[in-house]
């Protein structure tokens, strides 16, 4: 689904964080029906940690991007190295990479 910032979004503000800080962009489809936000975060002792994280409305994590941060524990216990990506899964929500 193709995808615009919304009109109250403030484009001045979303400008790269700063170490331990975060911003977050509103964003609808289109023909203006969906509602989602896309969050970027970046870390504050190491600045190269930085996620990418879109959500559906104002709490379901669609898609979530890990870079140069610590591994993670999939639910069947295998465990990946950074760089990865979260896929929302109905069951598990974001906890799979």
């Amino acid at each position: 689904m193709n995808k615009k910032t919304s009109d109250k979004s403030n484009s001045k503000e979303n400008e790269f964080p700063q170490n331990g800080k975060r911003f977050s962009i509103d964003l609808e489809s289109l023909d203006g029906s969906e509602k989602f936000i896309l969050d970027i975060n970046r870390g504050n002792i190491n600045s190269l940690k930085i996620t990418y994280q879109t959500r559906w409305g104002n709490s379901i994590p669609l898609v979530r991007v890990d870079l140069n941060g610590p591994p993670h524990k999939n639910p069947d216990g295998v465990i990946l190295n950074c760089p990865h990506v979260h896929i929302f899964k109905e069951k598990y929500r974001d906890q799979w990479a």
